[in-house]
């Protein structure tokens, strides 16, 4: 019995247009039934009356047209059923699991069965775990499930293909983890395919910061080194063939004393536990103090490199860690003591004289890299956060300010609320100060920010009003606010800011020691800040071809007759000069060379000027 029998046109029909030869058997043969016999026929309940097309219900699919189920049989058209999973998945929105699939299929059967068959159910639970992926992630992971692979993606018509390639080009860049070998495969990502094993144990590479300290195998507490962020399973894929990192964490670790060899039988003993192991002979006419003296002179030596680990430290463990709401972040332990085996004693400086601010900046240097761990995108992050950190007691520390400033490297010092940021700078704590004038500099990099420029020009005095109230801001917090002005206007040729940066660099000095120490760090800084605010300029910028900022800073850099200067003229005024420097009518290139130097450069940089 045919189609044309019973009366199915739509079947009839579809058959003739893929079959063209069909069209003359049936003018030659003729219908079984007769039209009185067609009527008695009950109306199928399991096929449907009209033929489902596959192109034109994908179609439709695509376009979001509502339309009704595509019919199945079980084990029939297998293809085509793992086609429309694959086509809804990527295309349509999917509400929950249950009703996407009741949207997609219309189970054919005689015999009364559940309405999901194995291929169905499967579906429904795939939806359920894949909530969070994106249309063309689910896309590829499913397509994985079901066992295809780019052979069979190739093996399509090219219109079908093209869609199912496309979300493989969308996923290759940057696949989620966790994933199964065979997805990788579909990917072609070979990389990410033989470390599919460790992928689907891991939870993700960043770990949450804990104060709690690790203990070794006689159960004594480990100190803080702060790399604990590592992932140490991910890096032993990185390195699989040596021990580096491992190599890399002595190194740099900087909480336990340093040790000093004071006998040749301890030199050879410990020289290949520690880099820093360094010999004191004891000589035969060398007295009990001049001994102790040469072991703190070595001590320093060795401190030196100790003081140095903080910066390759913060570079390690960059954006390592994400923030805990309860717990604040662990700044390791500097340590800069030292033990003389063979009995381990104590050395400290006690019998030399060392500067007093000798351990100001590392300390800075060790909060920086503590707040480098940290990713830009923490959200736990705010104001309250950042106070919780803060030392205990009233006074800041230097590790603070480092740490202050890291969070401006990051983007989170701006969430700081005004009231803390005025607490912090009425402080007086010089390394807190630098650390938010460089932080808030770093986030508002290029902006012109109103609020930061107020709060940096309160520490440049070239900034403020003459008649306005003298400040003493010590000389380091200053050439951090210089070098922040260049920061928030970077990229902008600013006419003032550019105006009174060029005369900051051949800045005179002043009455009563004004700037008259470290004048070079203050030119180099405001030489820096002044290329920062004409990057890439030249002599292009609008509204500053009266300056003659070239010509300048080539004076600068050269030496030669000072030219007058209406900025310091109207600043100065009021003002006697400097009697304890005397420098005459020439340019001291000593000071204002480097930073005039470096401000040319950065000005024509990559702007091709001969």
């Amino acid at each position: 019995m045919s189609f044309r029998d019973v009366g199915w046109s739509e079947y009839v029909e579809h058959y003739c247009r893929l079959h063209p030869h069909l069209v003359s058997i049936m003018e030659q043969e003729h219908s079984q039934l007769k039209p009185d016999q067609r009527v008695l026929l009950p109306e199928p309940s399991v096929i449907p009356l009209f033929h489902p097309v596959f192109n034109r219900w994908l179609y439709n699919s695509i376009l979001g047209n509502p339309q009704d189920p595509f019919p199945h049989m079980d084990f029939i058209c297998k293809k085509t059923h793992q086609l429309i999973a694959i086509y809804s998945l990527y295309f349509n929105k999917i509400p929950s699991s249950v009703q996407f699939v009741d949207t997609l299929f219309r189970r054919l059967s005689i015999a009364a069965s559940s309405l999901y068959t194995e291929s169905t159910s499967h579906l429904v639970g795939f939806v359920n775990k894949t909530t969070k992926f994106t249309p063309a992630e689910r896309t590829v992971l499913y397509m994985s499930e079901i066992g295809w692979t780019v052979g069979d993606i190739s093996a399509l018509p090219f219109s079908l293909s093209l869609p199912l390639y496309e979300a493989l080009a969308v996923v290759r860049e940057n696949p989620p983890s966790g994933w199964p070998e065979s997805a990788y495969a579909l990917l072609v990502r070979k990389d990410l395919s033989k470390q599919s094993d460790w992928l689907q144990r891991s939870k993700g590479c960043l770990k949450e910061i804990s104060t709690q300290s690790k203990s070794d195998s006689k159960g004594k507490p480990a100190d803080t080194d702060g790399m604990e962020g590592l992932d140490d399973d991910l890096l032993k894929f990185r390195f699989p063939d040596d021990l580096r990192i491992t190599e890399v964490k002595k190194l740099l670790q900087s909480a336990r004393p340093v040790c000093d060899c004071s006998h040749s039988e301890a030199r050879s003993e410990l020289s290949f536990l520690h880099p820093s192991l360094l010999p004191i002979f004891l000589l035969s006419m060398c007295s009990d103090h001049e001994f102790l003296e040469q072991q703190e002179m070595r001590l320093l030596l060795v401190s030196q490199r100790t003081m140095a680990l903080p910066l390759a430290r913060g570079m390690l463990t960059m954006h390592t860690c994400r923030s805990s709401i309860t717990e604040p972040v662990p700044i390791p332990k500097l340590n800069l003591s030292g033990r003389a085996p063979p009995r381990n004693t104590n050395i400290a400086f006690q019998h030399i004289d060392v500067p007093d601010n000798v351990r100001d900046w590392p300390w800075f240097h060790n909060g920086v890299a503590a707040g480098l761990q940290l990713g830009p995108n923490d959200s736990k992050i705010d104001s309250a956060w950042i106070v919780y950190n803060q030392p205990e007691g009233k006074n800041l520390t230097n590790e603070f300010g480092g740490f202050l400033m890291a969070l401006g490297l990051t983007g989170h010092l701006t969430k700081l609320f005004r009231m803390v940021l005025h607490k912090y700078l009425c402080s007086s704590h010089e390394m807190t100060g630098i650390g938010l004038a460089l932080g808030l500099a770093a986030a508002k990099k290029g902006t012109m920010d109103v609020a930061v420029t107020k709060i940096l020009s309160l520490h440049i005095s070239a900034l403020l009003p003459p008649t306005s109230t003298e400040l003493a801001v010590p000389h380091n917090l200053q050439v951090a606010a210089i070098l922040g002005i260049g920061l928030v206007y970077q990229g902008t040729a600013h006419r003032h800011m550019a105006e009174v940066l060029l005369g900051e660099i051949g800045r005179p000095p002043g009455p009563e020691l004004e700037n008259c120490a470290d004048r070079e760090s203050y030119s180099l800084a405001a030489g820096l800040a002044l290329g920062m605010v004409l990057l890439k300029h030249g002599s292009d910028a609008v509204g500053l071809s009266d300056l003659e900022l070239a010509n300048q800073l080539y004076l600068y850099m050269a030496g030669g007759h000072k030219r007058p200067s209406s900025h310091y003229n109207s600043l100065d005024t009021g003002k006697s000069p400097c009697y304890q420097i005397q420098e005459g009518d020439q340019v001291n290139v000593d000071v204002t060379s480097p930073g005039a130097t470096l401000a040319l450069g950065l000005m024509f940089l990559q702007t091709g000027n001969k």
